[in-house]
């Protein structure tokens, strides 16, 4: 009886821990440099790593890949840059990371803003 319960409490958590979300890491905010590449132009900013599925939740909408990396870039109180990131292993690179924007434009945003030009 025992083994059992044993071998269905065991089956049980599985299948939660397949099913449940997992809850990855939480939005951060970092001092970045965002180069543009259509014009080499770079930016030394504040961007807001992300997890699709937060900024989900955030904007209350299905528009982001719940599975994707963003980096948020507030320009104003009117105006962002949300850049789904191509690659994320869980901070920014010194040597960049591409992504691209709503409208399909490329950047690279890097952690290094000591030579963001």
């Amino acid at each position: 009886m025992f083994r059992h319960l044993l071998a269905a409490c065991t089956l049980l958590f599985l299948v939660i821990s397949l099913v449940a979300p997992s809850p990855g890491y939480p939005a951060s905010r970092t001092s970045a440099c965002a180069k543009y590449l259509n014009t080499n132009k770079a930016y030394k900013v504040d961007v807001t790593i992300i997890r699709g599925s937060e900024l989900n939740q955030k904007t209350y909408s299905f528009d982001y890949n719940g599975l994707a990396t963003y980096a948020v870039i507030f320009w104003s109180d009117n105006q962002a840059s949300v850049i789904e990131l191509d690659f994320f292993v869980g901070s920014l690179s010194p040597f960049g990371t591409r992504g691209y924007d709503q409208e399909g434009r490329p950047w690279e945003i890097s952690s290094n803003t000591t030579f963001c030009y």
